[in-house]
């Protein structure tokens, strides 16, 4: 009879151990999986985020709208900074394919900003620049960069047919 008794306490504690380990357990390791997905779609986002295509730096957002719709019709993926000294701060954190950069800015201007993050940059590639200025922009303003390569010179006045041939002549969209 003991033997019975012990038989069915068995099953009972088993049943209360199964219970126990459905209730609580197994929450608890569905908690930390979707905690831990979670944290792998953070890190992917991040990734996409420091893969950013094109970094635009302009001060006056008004006048670089119609690039920007360019390139968010076409999906190129970009960042927009307004000064020199957001520039810097994106281009040592985030490696980008091509830099359109304003020429007169207050502050730092498209030279400075592009002497100075080139301090900061690795040996791994060089990005190519383009200024995109309402001033004149001589070729003699060029200056020695170890990791930027200054590429041309766009004037804001042109039109957006014009703007949107010169983006074409890029290839981004094979590029991403």
């Amino acid at each position: 009879m003991l033997g019975l008794v012990g038989f069915i306490l068995m099953l009972v504690l088993l049943g209360w151990f199964i219970i126990g380990l459905v209730t609580v357990f197994l929450p608890i390791i569905g908690f930390i999986f979707l905690i831990f997905k979670s944290t792998k779609e953070l890190e992917m986002n991040h990734k996409i985020k420091e893969t950013n295509f094109v970094l635009v730096v302009d001060d006056q957002y008004h006048t670089i709208i119609p690039l920007i719709k360019i390139f968010q019709q076409a999906s190129v993926p970009f960042k927009y900074v307004a000064d020199g000294f957001d520039a810097i701060k994106e281009l040592t954190q985030t490696q980008f394919k091509l830099i359109i950069i304003d020429h007169i800015m207050p502050n730092l201007n498209g030279i400075e900003t592009l002497t100075e993050a080139d301090q900061f940059l690795n040996d791994s590639h060089h990005t190519p620049v383009i200024f995109f200025s309402g001033s004149n922009f001589d070729e003699e303003i060029k200056c020695k960069l170890n990791h930027l390569t200054i590429v041309d010179s766009w004037d804001k006045s042109m039109n957006k047919m014009e703007l949107n041939d010169r983006v074409n002549q890029l290839n981004l969209i094979s590029s991403i």
